[in-house]
This record gives C-alpha cells, sequence and structure tokens, in this order.
C-alpha cells in the first residue's frame, strides 16, 4: 500500500526531472499552492494554475541550460489527520527553502491538494544580509 511520503517522493522525483505529466498525475482537481514570491505572487487555485505555473518554472529551468534539479529533502516531518497529512521539509542550497506538502488519501491514492513553498535569505553568519 502507498503511503503519503510514497506519493510526494514520486511527485519530486517527477519534478526534479521536468516530467510535467507525471508530477501532475499527484495532483488533485481542487488543489491550491503558494510559489516562491520570486517566481510568483499569488495563489494557485486549481490543478490547471498549479500545471500552468510548474509548467513556466521548467521553461525557465530548461533556458537556464538546466536539465534536471537536484532536490535533497532534509528535516522531513510528517503529521498524519485523518485521511489528510502535512508533510514538510528544508532545501538547504544557497538559501533556506521551506515546503509544506497537503495530501488527501481520495479513491484510495493519495493526492496533493496544497503545496506552501517558501524561500529565506542566507542569514549574517553566512555572509549575507538578514532579513528583519
Amino acid at each position: 500500500m502507498q503511503t503519503a511520503q510514497d506519493a510526494l517522493q514520486s511527485f519530486l522525483h517527477a519534478f526534479a526531472h521536468f516530467q510535467l505529466d507525471e508530477m501532475m498525475a499527484w495532483w488533485s482537481d481542487d488543489a491550491t499552492a503558494f510559489f516562491p514570491s520570486e517566481h510568483q505572487r499569488e495563489r494557485l487555485n486549481g490543478k490547471a494554475a498549479v500545471r500552468a505555473a510548474f509548467a513556466q518554472l521548467i521553461a525557465y529551468c530548461h533556458a537556464a541550460g538546466m536539465t534536471h534539479l537536484t532536490i535533497n529533502a532534509e528535516d522531513m516531518q510528517e503529521q498524519e489527520l485523518g485521511d489528510v497529512v502535512i508533510i514538510s521539509f528544508h532545501l538547504r542550497e544557497q538559501s533556506l527553502c521551506r515546503r509544506t506538502f497537503v495530501l488527501r488519501h481520495e479513491a484510495g491514492e493519495w493526492r496533493i491538494v496544497h503545496l506552501h513553498a517558501s524561500n529565506a535569505p542566507p542569514l549574517v553568519s553566512e555572509g549575507k544580509a538578514e532579513r528583519p
């Protein structure tokens, strides 16, 4: 039986390889998302809007010469709430990135119903100015 974390890992693998159709197979039709503000400033409502934003992000990555992403999820935490699971983690690259996924068990499978993604600048101790 597939777990919520299995579903999320499958999505992350597809995202890392820019496989848009495979990525979107994990999303619920009524999903919402907040992308990092440097990519998208408004909430995305519905699977079609989320897909369009991911397509734009993938096009940006391709234009920059990228063939894949390296996604190293750290400090992954899962909170179960009945048929809903919240999974959050950090990505520690040039800046601290935080990701929170909400998955719902529907029709026997886990689907992503919400993503909240934010990026924070490096701290002063890392050689950059700290935000107030």
